[in-house]
């Protein structure tokens, strides 16, 4: 696929070839940039191209065999790519870690992105060179042992290597005299293993309890340990179901006979120990000389969660944790490549860290649960969403969030989509997997060019409170959608950011 130039062409490193740096890499292709990018593995993907694993190996990859995506398709596409399900293939609405990897090589294959990619490269340094302000990336040649070093120069660089690979265990009184097996989720595949033994889950997020309820169905016994002082609303079924599955509060000590004693004064004679507890930043090969600091669960500062404001020619995509869409990921991509060619321009490197400082101030003032508008304000502030975009484009254009046990879903859709139909009325059923009841109806009639629909409820299910259109640079009716949303305390900056925004 050719691509139009710009007024500016720069030559940019992109560092990884998964969701994030597949969208960077067209995104920059698109403005008319030079792009090379250096992926370590032998095939695109990232984190989607799976990889068998024992507690001893070294992969990028955290999936593990059974894994299904946990939104729906339609917030894992691109916007001009859809992911729509294939004849012969998984068509779950929820599918398979499988089904979206074909779905990133789908659209590798569609915009030609693979002549770019250099597989099996490992990028062991990036360091700005302080003369010229350019970038020295130096990588290494995976396929044999004494691989070829490479030394190039790079107008800018693009971080795309995702933060789902280095795992982050917690410190507790004893594990590091306990001799039995000790893993952490990421190396997790299969539950055979753990066949017969009695197995302490540790983490209560996500994988803890998707792998515990996995895991039953080998083990002798599951217990599973969460932060909480009781047990957890979604595991009140599951515990009440199996028998041989137990919820404890945190662990409190670990002995070296086995036992392991939890916080709430129970305690349980454990063969393993199964560490679901997240992970942690980590970018061992970026020598910035402070422009970037790097610790286990932050990095900084980066102006929009994107670009270094001592050198923006530094930039990361997918950093914040609480997004998974590829909107989101294709909103940072968009907006890199559109800085690089000189169609966007960013504050100066002061009003950048000022910009920083005043959301941290913000972050340390606030109290959780986070207000829903407040973390769309926050997170979306300045960024090029895909939200408000011409009415030409025949595509719906949304971005999905979900903080703490908030449900937004923030969209614009122009005339042209075929949702809602002009002038009708439809329900529409967002959620369609196991577990999940929520539907949208939406029976106002569509007559504008943009409009934004703000959702949100605390429980398992959610219907529309609101909807707020716009047009011509108005909101006409965004207090209508805050009293409706059960949203209090949206300060006035807020509320100016948003209806900017339409």
């Amino acid at each position: 696929m050719a691509f139009d130039s710009l007024q500016s062409s720069k030559h940019v490193c992109v560092v990884g070839a998964g969701p994030s740096g597949l969208i960077s890499a067209r995104e920059l292709l698109k403005e008319g940039h030079s792009v090379v990018v250096l992926e370590q593995n032998h095939d695109l993907g990232g984190q989607w191209l799976y990889q068998d694993a024992d507690a001893t190996a070294t992969v990028h990859s955290s999936v593990f065999a059974s894994l299904r995506i946990n939104a729906p398709r339609m917030y894992m596409e691109f916007s001009d790519f859809m992911f729509t399900p294939v004849e012969g293939r998984d068509t779950r609405n929820y599918p398979g870690h499988r089904e979206l990897f074909l779905y990133l090589k789908d659209f590798a294959r569609c915009f030609e992105l693979t002549e770019f990619i250099r597989f099996n490269t490992e990028v062991i340094h990036v360091g700005l060179a302080t003369p010229t302000q350019k970038w020295i990336v130096r990588s290494r040649d995976r396929r044999t042992d004494d691989g070829q070093f490479m030394e190039e120069i790079f107008d800018a660089v693009v971080v795309a290597t995702g933060h789902y690979s280095v795992p982050w265990l917690p410190k507790i009184k004893g594990m590091e005299e306990w001799k039995r097996k000790q893993l952490h989720s990421h190396v997790y595949r299969v539950p055979e293993p753990f066949q017969d033994e009695v197995v302490v889950v540790v983490g209560g997020s996500i994988s803890g309890p998707e792998i515990a309820l996995e895991l039953v169905h080998v083990a002798k016994e599951v217990h599973i340990s969460t932060k909480n002082v009781e047990i957890p609303e979604k595991l009140v079924k599951p515990v009440a179901k199996y028998e041989h599955l137990h919820w404890h509060q945190e662990i409190e000590l670990i002995c070296e006979d086995g036992t392991v004693v939890f916080a709430d004064g129970s305690s349980v004679v454990a063969d393993s120990i199964l560490y679901c507890t997240g992970y942690s930043y980590s970018f061992p090969f970026l020598d910035t000389k402070g422009i970037i600091h790097v610790d286990e669960k932050k990095i900084g500062p980066l102006y929009e969660y994107t670009f270094a404001p001592l050198s923006p020619s530094l930039s990361f995509v997918g950093i914040p944790n609480m997004f998974a869409t590829c909107r989101f990921l294709e909103s940072q991509a968009r907006r890199i490549a559109q800085v690089l060619s000189g169609k966007r321009k960013l504050p100066s490197a002061d009003n950048m860290m000022k910009a920083i400082e005043e959301v941290q101030r913000l972050k340390e003032l606030e109290e959780p649960p986070k207000n829903v508008i407040q973390v769309i304000a926050e997170l979306l502030e300045g960024i090029d969403l895909l939200l408000f975009l011409p009415s030409r484009c025949p595509l719906q254009r949304h971005v999905f969030l979900c903080c703490n046990h908030h449900l937004a879903c923030v969209g614009a859709l122009p005339k042209a989509s075929p949702f809602p139909p002009p002038g009708g009325v439809r329900e529409e059923r967002w959620f369609e997997g196991e577990g999940y009841e929520a539907k949208h109806v939406q029976g106002r009639r569509w007559d504008g060019d943009t409009g934004v629909r703000f959702c949100t409820d605390a429980g398992p299910t959610f219907e529309s409170y609101g909807v707020a259109r716009g047009s011509a640079g108005q909101l006409l009716n965004f207090e209508f959608c805050v009293q409706n949303c059960k949203l209090t305390e949206v300060s006035d900056a807020h509320k100016k950011l948003l209806s900017e925004l339409v």
